[in-house]
């Protein structure tokens, strides 16, 4: 049996926030965060570091998708890059509130 989560205790940041230890293991296994970028986009290379970054705190699968050369890809996103993804549904668009994007990737992972 779990032991329930206290009344208001945040999920990540601040002084009420759990461990990503203790995060990690209540979050099923197998989330996917999916980061869609494009060649010499500095934005793109930024999110990239982000999430390889937040990798290991957050414990997620990190895959990275080149929309350049895929019609569907570039039709959908267009010049609309760096998109952060977790699970399909999109979590972030540029440009990328890193701190944001922490805390939303954060909670995202964790229902997912």
């Amino acid at each position: 049996m779990r032991p329930a989560r206290r009344r208001g205790a945040s999920r990540c940041g601040g002084a009420r926030a759990r461990s990503a230890a203790a995060v990690a293991e209540r979050r099923p296994a197998g989330s996917t965060v999916t980061l869609y970028w494009r060649p010499g986009c500095h934005l793109c290379e930024q999110a990239g570091e982000a999430l390889r970054a937040l990798r290991p705190a957050l414990a997620f699968e990190l895959r990275e998708v080149n929309v350049e050369g895929d019609a569907e890809l570039e039709r959908r996103f267009g010049e609309r890059v760096p998109v952060v993804a977790v699970e399909g549904r999109e979590l972030a668009v540029a440009p990328l509130d890193l701190a944001a994007l922490r805390r939303a990737l954060a909670a995202a992972v964790a229902r997912s």
